[in-house]
C-alpha cells in the first residue's frame, strides 16, 4: 500500500495489484479486485440458480435484443416469476426479492404491464 496526498491536503491510501497479474497501475483504497481464477474456483452449487441452469443466484445478466423485441417485458415477466417462486419458461425459480430497474418507459408503462401479467385489469369508472 502506498500513500499519497489528495486535493485537500489529506493522506489518500492507494492499493498496488500484486505483480504479474499484468495490472500496473494503482487503485484507490475501497477498491476491491478478485483474480478471474479465483471466481471460477468457487463452487457453484454453493450459489445456487435463480433461474434454474441460466441465472445464478446474485449473478448478473444482460439481456440484449434488438429494440421492440419484448426485453422489457420478458425481464418483468422473470422478475415476477422470482418474486412469487414459480416457473418462468418451464424452468423452476428460486424464490426471493427483485430489484427491477426500468429505466427508458415511464413508471406508469411497467405498472400498466404488471397489472396485465398479475391480471388486474383497470377498470374505467
Amino acid at each position: 500500500m502506498t500513500g499519497a496526498t489528495n486535493a485537500n491536503g489529506g493522506e489518500q491510501s492507494q492499493i498496488t495489484p500484486p505483480r504479474g497479474l499484468g495490472m500496473n497501475e494503482t487503485f484507490p483504497a475501497g477498491v476491491v479486485t478478485v483474480s478471474g481464477l479465483k471466481v471460477i474456483a468457487e463452487k457453484e452449487s454453493a450459489r445456487g440458480w435463480t433461474l434454474d441452469g441460466v441465472l445464478r443466484r446474485g449473478s448478473l445478466a444482460i439481456l440484449a435484443a434488438p429494440p421492440k423485441t419484448g426485453k422489457s417485458t420478458l425481464a418483468l415477466e422473470l422478475a415476477l416469476s422470482v418474486f412469487q417462486g414459480v416457473d418462468f419458461l418451464e424452468r423452476a425459480t428460486s424464490q426471493g426479492r427483485v430489484l427491477y430497474i426500468q429505466a427508458e418507459d415511464a413508471p406508469s408503462v411497467t405498472w400498466e404491464r404488471l397489472e396485465k401479467m398479475l391480471g388486474e385489469e383497470k377498470q374505467d369508472d
